[in-house]
């Protein structure tokens, strides 16, 4: 049957009840067959014809019971079609209503991208030649005098917003390249901002680890700065991907320091793990490590795929080479479930970052009363100036995972409202022109980064929305199918993960 008219999608649980998401609430409604036909058969169609139509397969008082729910539902609540969507058209944002949402909303994030140099070769480096939209990497350092006028800038900022939100505390983050390699510059901007800024600053790192030393890591944590470090697994993967200038794997000089951080300062919680698999990884393997190292190193914060989209990375493995990871993820999935089916919540905490983030995002998914902003009333993105990336020659970008074709600003001028106006009003004309007709867009976290080719935003590869619904369908399949064993696992899979993350007082960049 067609489903073109619907907003929404059908998934079967793994016992085999089928249910409906609809898209227009965010609602999952239990579907039987009555209901689905009426789905397909009922808009426009009075409750006597479809008597008429369905009496020779199911009862009258059946098919009259759940038409009345279905219109009933369609025409209060708006659900079930695309035509009883409410209508959004994405509107130009004027140079005054973008200031405004900045006042009140932005500055959530000021990123210093203190160096575009670093001590690693890493095989996925998204500076690589495998990325050739993104920069290149340079020896280019950040100077303090940029750093400052970038914190100059932010702060003020942050403080209109702050008027309005005054539980909101300002996030500097250091990345690179290797921030530490440029840890002069680190510390400079921590002191800079202790002596002029009176409030709680959230600062944080994103670092290798290989330069690490007691002496970094005793001020850091004597500054209160979260840390996460990169590592990949057991020394088997991690030296597979993340080597160094000569090509030598860089584990052996990785794993001690973290290990030493942890064990020297418990009592310090802001310290993740971020762990990167491409289509080669063992994730058995990896699994297993951090299950077995759970004493020994802190918190594993996130499980990412390595970034597929404006790549030539992944043409190492071929054609299928997604299918051996896609049968491990699928074998690892079997043991997350069962573990959920048994008892309240996953033994591994691996799993619980490549598998039941996915849960999460489902269950956490916006309801009917969201408001969605008029400049961007699909998909996910932020609005520019949400997030300030500085590069060391001080030019503004969304936020580091965008490459360098989409500059927002400098700080010698701050935030380009006009440059944002055209990077948002190019967004919507490019990507958001089909999306009214999608059946997920609740469940659609794409943002600018994703689209942004290098003069055009783009969707590559080109049935990429068609690829999001499957995976949108088999996402709610698999976490209403855990429900359905063991309905306390809904709490489970959402206090457990933000009780660990509340530990760590980490800021996700």
């Amino acid at each position: 049957m067609s489903t073109e008219k619907l907003a929404g999608v059908i998934f079967r649980s793994q016992r085999g009840n089928r249910s409906f998401y609809d898209d227009n609430t965010g609602l999952v409604f239990a579907c039987p067959d009555v209901m689905w036909e009426l789905l397909n058969r009922y808009e426009g169609v009075s409750e006597q014809e479809v008597l008429a139509a369905m009496s020779d397969r199911f009862s009258a008082d059946e098919v009259s019971s759940y038409y009345r729910f279905v219109d009933r539902w369609s025409r209060q609540e708006k659900a079930f079609f695309l035509s009883s969507r409410i209508p959004r058209h994405a509107s130009t944002a004027s140079r005054e209503e973008l200031e405004s949402y900045l006042q009140r909303n932005g500055f959530m994030q000021l990123i210093l991208n203190v160096t575009e140099d670093c001590n690693l070769r890493c095989r996925y480096c998204a500076y690589s030649y495998h990325y050739p939209l993104n920069r290149p990497r340079k020896a280019t350092r950040m100077e303090f005098r940029v750093a400052q006028q970038a914190v100059d800038y932010y702060l003020k900022g942050f403080e209109q917003v702050r008027l309005r939100n005054p539980s909101r505390r300002p996030v500097v983050g250091f990345y690179g390249g290797e921030p530490l390699l440029n840890f002069k510059l680190v510390r400079q901007v921590i002191e800079y901002i202790k002596a002029s800024y009176s409030e709680e600053v959230y600062l944080n790192v994103t670092t290798n680890g290989t330069l690490m030393t007691d002496r970094i890591a005793d001020y850091l944590v004597k500054n209160n700065v979260a840390i996460s470090f990169s590592l990949d697994g057991p020394k088997a993967e991690h030296d597979r991907l993340r080597v160094d200038a000569g090509g030598e794997g860089t584990f052996d000089r990785v794993y001690p320091k973290i290990a030493r951080l942890h064990r020297r300062y418990p009592e310090h919680k802001a310290i993740l793990i971020l762990s990167c698999y491409d289509w080669g990884t063992d994730l058995e393997a990896v699994q297993r490590f951090f299950d077995d190292h759970l004493e020994e190193l802190p918190l594993l914060g996130k499980a990412s795929l390595i970034y597929p989209f404006f790549t030539t990375y992944y043409e190492q493995y071929g054609a299928n080479g997604s299918q051996r990871m896609s049968s491990q993820i699928n074998e690892l999935k079997r043991a997350y479930f069962d573990d959920l089916r048994q008892g309240s919540r996953s033994r591994s905490e691996y799993l619980e970052r490549l598998i039941g983030m996915d849960c999460r995002f489902v269950l956490l998914r916006p309801m009917a009363e969201e408001r969605r902003l008029p400049f961007v009333p699909y998909t996910r993105p932020c609005v520019p100036g949400d997030k300030i990336a500085v590069d060391p020659d001080g030019t503004f970008h969304l936020c580091e995972k965008m490459n360098q074709h989409y500059p927002i600003g400098h700080v010698d001028s701050g935030i380009n409202l006009e440059l944002v106006s055209s990077i948002m009003q190019r967004y919507s004309q490019q990507v958001l022109s089909s999306c009214s007709r999608c059946p997920i867009t609740r469940l659609c976290s794409v943002c600018y980064s994703r689209f942004a080719g290098e003069k055009q935003f783009l969707k590559a590869p080109s049935d990429l929305c068609e690829k999001s619904i499957q995976a949108a369908r088999a996402r709610l399949a698999f976490t209403y199918s855990i429900l359905e064993e063991n309905p306390n696992a809904y709490q489970e899979l959402i206090t457990h993960h933000f009780a660990r993350l509340a530990e760590t007082r980490t800021v996700d960049i």
